[in-house]
């Protein structure tokens, strides 16, 4: 057989098998197909996953290019894996929204994917940011957790910054944040100048996260505020950007607390207080262009207000002899209007959506992100997903959790520090220094954990490590021979929850 020969030969086996390789994958091809909660169905493949999101390598069949997403499994309704690949089409009926190509990770802060919600291809559409602002302001949503976010708006630069805050002061699922007092790991004792303490740091936060955003986003972002509830301090947010709208079921209001708990007997003390807290209060609101009459009404519970409009400007009064009365519980405008009392406290004016509207406290109603974009004149617009994004997403879980296990680490510290006074008191000292340990720790990696455990029992970390010290000391003594001097629950000299 001749060179020329050999070689034809080699080429026509080599041909036979990459083609018997080829039709085999074909016919052994899968798939995974994500079904997510917005509608899209995407196929493509699970690259890798946890227990809160999915890495996901999208394959856009109509422009012909793969995308790697990060998916968060709280968005996703149902997986489908390894699906058989027939022929796969072109061009896929049901994946109407398009996937375009985003920034590096390292220019995104962590990876940056788009999705569209128009049948429209992405080019020339605006991108939408949207940050989640949900649950408690204190703990939920603090000044800590968006720093990233600003770092990434920064980077990435969309079009527009849409902030959706849902905040209920009587909906959440854990006590009103704005409480103050003294808890030893088996009763509460409400504390009120600890309530005011809370209160003041509430505000304070809350003044450093609206500063954050309004001083680090670049002028040339639009940023909107998108209320699905705005009720106790979660107003002051509401209130502290010129664009805000409303969905038409969200609540605005009840900032009396602030006014409440400056009530002292003691009326140089009251009058004081009430000019700080206003002051701070007024000074987050003002950002959103609402007149100094309208923020006092709306902080002192007892104020008379009424409303008139000149052309499309807001004209508020501390009386009720304006176009409209702000007479809560009657009629017309009164019957979307309330005062509401919590336990004995007057928390104020509380609004209806399409009150806030009419009032123009707010630009508008948005039930949808589609209705929003429509108010905001964005006919085309894709929403940005990030890693930073969903740890912000992700965060009010995370924290929680952590504050459910510091809680019973207290409750276990409180429970052997009670048992140290009778038999085996060595023993349960040591078990006490364990949990003391476990919340020193819980206390010290997370602000939120922290903030919260200093408002149920008086105590921060500098508290905490005097309260180890001082049971390092009685473990000493009692190793030595001594009685130790525990049991009761004190937890040494300062007391458990910083009572004397």
């Amino acid at each position: 057989m001749n060179l020329l020969s050999l070689i034809r030969r080699s080429f026509g086996l080599f041909a036979f098998v990459l083609a018997m390789s080829i039709s085999f994958d074909a016919l052994g091809a899968t798939k995974d197909v994500i079904h997510m909660s917005d509608g899209r169905v995407l196929h493509g493949e699970i690259v890798q996953e946890n227990a809160q999101s999915i890495v996901f390598d999208y394959l856009n069949q109509d422009l012909g290019i793969s995308v790697t997403m990060t998916l968060p499994k709280a968005a996703i309704l149902k997986i489908e894996r390894d699906v058989e690949v027939a022929g796969e089409p072109t061009d896929d009926p049901v994946e109407t929204p398009q996937q375009t190509a985003a920034p590096s990770g390292d220019e995104a802060g962590g990876g940056v994917t788009e999705r569209s919600r128009t049948s429209a291809p992405s080019e020339g559409a605006s991108r939408f940011y949207i940050v989640e602002m949900s649950g408690q302001v204190g703990t939920d949503i603090r000044s800590s957790v968006y720093k990233d976010v600003v770092e990434e708006i920064k980077a990435v630069q969309p079009d527009v910054v849409i902030y959706k805050l849902d905040s209920a002061m009587l909906g959440d699922s854990m006590l009103d944040y704005w409480t103050g007092g003294n808890y030893d790991g088996d009763t509460y004792e409400d504390d009120q100048y600890k309530r005011q303490e809370s209160t003041q740091q509430v505000m304070d936060d809350v003044q450093v996260l609206v500063q954050g955003f309004h001083f680090g986003v670049p002028e040339n972002v639009r940023q909107v505020l998108w209320v699905h509830d705005a009720t106790g301090p979660a107003a002051m947010l509401a209130l502290a950007w010129p664009d805000m709208y409303m969905t038409p079921n969200a609540d605005f209001g009840s900032l009396g607390e602030i006014w409440s708990y400056t009530q002292f007997p003691d009326l140089d003390v009251r009058s004081k207080m009430e000019k700080a807290w206003f002051g701070t209060a007024k000074g987050i609101m003002v950002k959103g262009g609402h007149s100094d009459t309208f923020l006092e009404g709306i902080l002192r519970p007892n104020e008379r207000l009424s409303f008139s409009c000149v052309g499309r400007k807001p004209v508020w009064a501390l009386n009720h002899n304006g176009d409209i009365p702000i007479v809560p519980e009657g009629t017309a405008y009164g019957a979307k209007i309330r005062y509401v009392i919590k336990d004995r406290v007057n928390h104020g004016l509380e609004f209806d959506a399409s009150v806030c509207e009419d009032l123009l406290i707010s630009d508008g109603t948005a039930e949808t992100l589609e209705d929003l974009a429509l108010l905001l004149d964005e006919r085309q617009y894709v929403v940005m997903e990030t890693k930073v994004l969903q740890d912000v997403a992700e965060y009010k879980e995370d924290w929680r959790a952590r504050w459910d296990r510091c809680l019973e680490s207290f409750r276990e510290y409180y429970k052997y520090m009670q048992r140290a006074g009778g038999g085996y008191a060595l023993q349960n000292l040591q078990k006490a220094k364990k949990a003391l340990t476990r919340v020193i720790g819980s206390v010290r990696t997370n602000e939120s954990v922290a903030v919260r455990f200093k408002s149920m029992t008086g105590m921060d970390l500098i508290a905490l490590d005097g309260q180890m010290k001082r049971l390092e000391a009685q473990i000493r003594q009692m190793a030595r021979g001594g009685r130790g001097g525990g049991g009761g629950g004190r937890g040494g000299a300062g007391g458990v929850g910083g009572r004397p």
